[in-house]
């Protein structure tokens, strides 16, 4: 029978503890990790549905005011708030969403911008017809921002 140096047990053991300490923080490090990646992309998600909304609000309210304006000789110098409003929440929108989304938004904004130029180029446009390309502009920006939410989940 051989005999074990007595010294060779704690060694052994300790060992064994050390391997599970760094498996264990691997395991950690890990799980740390995708919490974080999990709630960045919440966080993202979040910001995007609130530049979005951001918009549309902005949007609305200047179509609105636009519908009931339509055939004074507001100027665009009346519209400039709104205008701003809405440019600016384009930017952050190009800032963070996909091209798709980016130019949805910019169409909404181009298809306003061209009806706050001046009361000439209103009488230029009828009233309906520019209401429904408001409308289509709307509804393929909400379409982009659908498909852009699902890719990135």
């Amino acid at each position: 029978m051989t005999q074990v140096a007595w010294w060779w047990v704690p060694v052994v053991a300790g060992l064994f503890a050390l391997g599970g300490v760094f498996t264990t923080q691997l395991v950690v490090v890990r799980l740390d990790g995708l919490r974080v990646r999990r709630e960045d992309s919440r966080r993202w998600l979040a910001d995007r549905r609130r530049i979005y909304a951001s918009l549309l609000a902005s949007a609305e309210g200047l179509y609105e005011r636009l519908k009931h304006e339509w055939t004074t000789d507001s100027s665009i110098s009346e519209f400039r708030e709104e205008l701003t409003s809405l440019r600016v929440a384009c930017q952050e929108i190009r800032l963070m969403s996909t091209v798709e989304v980016n130019a949805a938004g910019w169409e909404i904004s181009e298809t306003l911008g061209k009806a706050t130029k001046s009361a000439e180029s209103r009488r230029k446009i009828s009233l309906d017809v520019w209401k429904d390309e408001y409308k289509e502009a709307v509804g393929r920006f909400v379409r982009c921002t659908s498909g852009s939410q699902h890719r990135s989940r």
